[in-house]
């Protein structure tokens, strides 16, 4: 977001919390305007309350995530692999 500058010019003010909780509070009481989380939070809270907020199609970045198992759960890395790969193909993530 700090790398583009229109954005940012078209911010009235921009805060920060120290949580996603805090965050959708202020957004649910009408404190602040908008907020960004990623995806899955917004989509999760938005499916709490139909109809109310909605995600932009805008696309503010990507990022890695990691996922930690037990070493000896083989058949569960594998699948959870798969799934993962399924999804890449899909277009899903």
């Amino acid at each position: 977001l700090k790398n583009d500058a229109v954005t940012m010019n078209s911010l009235k003010k921009i805060r920060k919390f120290s949580n996603n909780t805090e965050a959708l509070m202020d957004l649910a009481n009408g404190r602040i305007d908008a907020v960004v989380v990623d995806e899955v939070v917004g989509r999760y809270y938005i499916s709490k309350k139909p109809g109310v907020y909605s995600v932009l199609e805008d696309n503010l970045g990507e990022e890695s995530y990691g996922v930690g198992i037990r070493k000896e759960d083989k058949d569960f890395r594998e699948a959870l692999d798969k799934a993962l790969d399924d999804m890449k193909d899909d277009g899903t993530a």
